[in-house]
């Protein structure tokens, strides 16, 4: 018997070509490393403590994504690192037209997203989305203060205050 050939991470996700290779479906673990995802996490200051364990599913029409990460991303308010592991999971009924993944697509269930073999999209771009979107749900520290900074109101620039003035075609207070 020949061994199974799973996709490749890098791969377009095929309805159509998975259920011609895999009519029984197929299960697959993979990791991911630092630099697999580095295009998509760097922008955001998303940075892998270590790989990212992945399971995926496909069982003929849907495809189940479970993946565990361990991340370091800057605090939504005082920019220092927080470190947070997720476990994250989510199913996609797979469709091969857009048009059939928009008309299933139910916005009042969060049980199940639609995903179009038409979009061309890898499995790494869905574990890359997946782990944006878990990193964006918790986006600071739970007892985190904005930093005090040690200008007051005296020292701060007011870069239009002398402007009504100059509209006046007065002159400029350079100290207000």
């Amino acid at each position: 018997m020949p061994a199974l050939e799973i996709p490749a991470v890098d791969e377009p996700i095929s309805k159509h070509h998975w259920q011609v290779k895999h009519p029984s479906g197929f299960e697959h673990r993979f990791r991911l490393e630092s630099q697999d995802l580095l295009g998509r996490l760097k922008p955001e200051g998303v940075q892998l403590q270590a790989p990212i364990e992945v399971d995926v599913a496909f069982d003929g029409e849907a495809l189940s994504l479970t993946m565990l990460a361990e991340v370091s991303y800057p605090c939504g308010r005082c920019l220092e690192p927080i470190r947070q592991s997720f476990a994250r999971s989510m199913a996609y009924a797979l469709f091969h037209s857009a048009s059939q993944a928009d008309e299933a697509l139910d916005l009042e269930s969060d049980d199940r997203e639609t995903l179009s073999s038409e979009d061309g999209a890898p499995l790494i771009s869905l574990v890359g989305d997946e782990l944006l979107i878990a990193v964006a749900e918790t986006p600071t520290h739970p007892d985190c203060n904005p930093p005090t900074h040690a200008n007051d109101s005296k020292d701060r620039l007011r870069p239009f205050a002398g402007l009504a003035g100059l509209l006046r075609g007065g002159a400029v207070d350079e100290n207000r």
